[in-house]
């Protein structure tokens, strides 16, 4: 997944943003920098228990 963002243009990156704030089912939200891997935990536990 970092390949497909680190490959990105900005016109690219911009696209999506765009997208995904039209996307309906779909939140943006802005977290400082620091609790980004608890975020990720936390989703990752929950797509987890998706799963099961």
């Amino acid at each position: 997944m970092l390949a497909h963002y680190e490959a990105q243009t900005e016109d690219e990156q911009a696209a999506e943003i765009e997208a995904a704030r039209e996307a309906e089912g779909t939140t943006l939200i802005s977290v400082p920098t620091d609790v980004v891997p608890e975020v990720r935990a936390l989703l990752a536990r929950r797509n987890q228990k998706r799963r099961a």
